[in-house]
């Protein structure tokens, strides 16, 4: 999270989110269109973003997708959440900021497997050893990575 003071309105904090495109995208009610300007943000778009643009276009190729949104306070809104967060450090108030939002977009990294993954988790098989994935990822994006490496083929998934 970051927030910046507005340029041209004094009294007003733009707080910029990124997070987990499932967490963010619910939140906002709002996005900007291909002018950048505001428009309404339905059930139908969000189901794009979530569904068609992330799980069937990131995470299934193992990309870890990212959203990003803003929302406008006013300064005294601000630092009425700076006190009752504890200066952003409590996680259930800082719930708060997230109704309201602006969505901005959606961008997958990839983190490339590291050299020698592949041959190591072969030869651990060989060996008898049961390899597992333990991961934070999204699950589609987990499976993948299990596929790429060769803990898990296509056709256990």
């Amino acid at each position: 999270m970051v927030a910046i003071a507005h340029e041209d309105n004094e009294n007003l904090v733009r707080i910029y989110i990124k997070g987990a495109p499932e967490v963010i995208v619910p939140k906002c009610h709002e996005h900007l269109d291909k002018h950048g300007e505001k428009s309404g943000f339905d059930e139908n778009e969000k189901h794009n973003v979530l569904v068609e643009i992330m799980q069937k276009k990131m995470t299934t190729l193992a990309m870890r997708p990212i959203a990003f949104s803003y929302v406008d306070v006013s300064i005294h809104e601000f630092n009425e959440l700076k006190k009752s967060t504890q200066s952003f450090t409590s996680k259930d108030s800082i719930a708060n900021i997230f109704h309201g939002q602006i969505f901005l977009g959606i961008v997958a990294l990839r983190d490339p497997l590291r050299e020698g993954v592949k041959q190591s988790i072969e030869f651990a098989k060989k060996g008898g050893v049961t390899v597992r994935l333990i991961s934070g990822d999204n699950i589609d994006t987990a499976k993948a990575y299990a596929v790429d490496c060769g803990i898990l083929s296509k056709e256990k998934l």
